[in-house]
């Protein structure tokens, strides 16, 4: 699934193309995905200016001029992929947007994603947006607030991290990594996760985030970038999906556990109990 950094991706690799770009037609192939966009999306698109694209959590938003906002969810195989004009739609395609030069299309073969076209004055009171917790790329997202957010927490600190309301988009790749290179157990009860290491854990998001950013994403499945290029963090992965190989740090095994319907991979020498 499209995490932060993967959608951080595509908004990068978008920018340069569509930005002060003039929305020349919207051809719209299925309304109803996750989200059943409005039936009038192609009438507020068409004649409108890209003005801005920006990114909250695993959304991406592409800023109009005339006060609207197209979001676009990846859900779990989506792409969206800068083409020539005149590509022929293929199958899965949900929409073409096409520019003076470009189009851009939105593939997604299982159709957990969606777009949608809200005012952008709406957007914080949407229902799927309202809640989300913070940016951990934010100035906001401090190694005091993340002990805030941590402290009382009987949640295991994996789980934590990973709950869109308290922190937006780290997904289970990146909290594994994050927490092997913190040092910590993923099973701990946040609440039981020491000082100096919530420092180390805070430092680890933002650092484990970026450079998968600089990498372009993961690429496991699904992901690409915008000019359809995969990423390749996967190759820096030091526990994800590496189950019986040998950790980096100590040559111990790399162990996986499923727990709550995802798996976690870890060191039990380098993130002990």
């Amino acid at each position: 699934m499209p995490e932060l950094p993967e959608v951080e991706t595509v908004k990068n690799g978008l920018t340069p193309t569509l930005l002060d770009q003039s929305i020349k037609s919207m051809d719209i192939y299925r309304y109803d995905l996750r989200i059943t966009a409005p039936k009038n999306t192609k009438q507020l698109l068409e004649g409108a200016t890209i003005i801005a694209l920006d990114r909250r959590s695993k959304y991406l938003y592409i800023h109009l001029s005339n006060k609207y906002t197209l979001i676009v969810h990846l859900g779990m195989s989506g792409t969206l992929t800068i083409q020539e004009i005149g590509t022929q739609v293929r199958k899965h395609d949900h929409f073409i947007l096409k520019t003076e030069h470009k189009q851009i299309h939105f593939n997604d073969p299982r159709r957990f994603g969606f777009f949608d076209v809200q005012k952008t004055e709406d957007i914080p009171n949407l229902k799927y947006i309202s809640n989300l917790g913070i940016e951990p790329l934010s100035d906001k997202f401090t190694a005091e607030t993340l002990h805030y957010i941590m402290r009382n927490k009987n949640k295991p600190v994996k789980n934590l991290i990973m709950d869109n309301k308290y922190i937006v988009g780290v997904g289970n790749i990146y909290a594994c990594e994050s927490l092997f290179y913190a040092g910590i157990y993923p099973f701990m009860p946040a609440k039981c996760v020491n000082h100096s290491a919530i420092f180390a854990l805070h430092q680890a998001i933002i650092n484990t985030l970026k450079n998968a950013i600089k990498s372009g994403g993961s690429s496991l499945k699904d992901h690409k970038q915008a000019d359809g290029k995969l990423g390749y963090f996967q190759h820096n992965f030091q526990v994800y999906g590496r189950k019986e190989g040998p950790c980096f740090k100590c040559n111990n095994k790399i162990v996986s556990e499923k727990r709550s319907g995802r798996t976690t991979f870890y060191c039990p020498n380098c993130q002990k109990m």
